[in-house]
């Protein structure tokens, strides 16, 4: 039962930031440094911002709680999931996010298989 293939950065950081949005105990999407690093996300990915910020940002968030909480809030205020918008950033690899994000992982089950190896019956 081993993995035929593995799914990249990106698909692995959208497996994340959908179980953390779903994260118990999040902070206040309202809280004045959530609300701050949405806004420091958005400049950065539109280009308005300083393009290291994003990685900056990813750096200071924390907790999962901080992170799904930043996830919701981002989708809140600009009606787009942060894995959207970064998919159109070319500035910032999915293995650069993934390496900040990761952190985030501990205690929650994230199948890195993209197509698991079939066993068929014994010949």
């Amino acid at each position: 039962s081993g993995c035929k293939t593995y799914k990249s950065s990106g698909e692995l950081a959208l497996d994340l930031f959908s179980k953390l949005r779903g994260i118990a105990g999040q902070t206040n999407h309202l809280d004045k440094t959530i609300q701050s690093w949405i806004l420091r996300l958005h400049n950065s990915i539109t280009g308005v911002g300083a393009s290291n910020d994003l990685s900056k940002v990813l750096s200071e968030i924390k907790t999962k709680q901080q992170m799904g909480s930043v996830l919701n809030a981002y989708y809140k205020k600009f009606g787009t999931s942060l894995h959207q918008d970064l998919s159109g950033e070319y500035t910032i690899s999915w293995d650069t996010i993934w390496g900040i994000v990761k952190k985030f992982k501990s205690g929650i089950s994230i199948d890195p298989c993209k197509e698991h190896t079939q066993k068929y019956g014994s010949t």
